[in-house]
């Protein structure tokens, strides 16, 4: 079970790694993309209406917001992983937050539904949970 256990943890810290790159990808195109369309100088054609004022900076300001709060929660769910990861590969806890980092995964398919699946198969055994809760060997 050990080995199962490890197992997981080093495929945690794997995905919970691209996970958290992943999210500061995201975080800093919402800036980017937010700046270049804040700067962006957009006439209307002629005989067009104009822009009504301030809809730029609200559409500028809802690509920040959205790709923000999307890397946000890349990054807390992959803090969540990579530390529950390092846990469980050291067989020291790490259970409660591999279960959780193992639920929030099977939305990711196809690689995170195989990982939380895998995951939550081997954290839920009784044998899981007295090696890594109760500090001791299980067997």
């Amino acid at each position: 079970m050990e080995g199962s256990i490890k197992g997981v943890g080093i495929a945690f810290i794997i995905w919970a790694s691209l996970m958290l790159l992943g999210g500061l990808c995201l975080g800093a195109s919402g800036i980017m993309g937010g700046a270049m369309i804040g700067s962006m100088r957009l006439d209307a054609p002629p005989g067009a209406e104009p822009m009504p004022e301030g809809a730029q900076t609200a559409v500028a300001a809802g690509v920040m917001g959205i790709y923000g709060c999307l890397g946000i929660g890349f990054v807390v769910v992959g803090l969540i992983g990579l530390l529950s990861g390092i846990k469980l590969v050291k067989l020291k806890g790490g259970r409660t937050g591999g279960i959780i980092f193992s639920i929030v995964n099977l939305i990711n398919i196809p690689i995170g539904t195989a990982l939380g699946i895998w995951g939550l198969i081997v954290l839920m055994k009784d044998e899981s949970k007295q090696l890594l809760e109760g500090g001791g060997a299980a067997g």
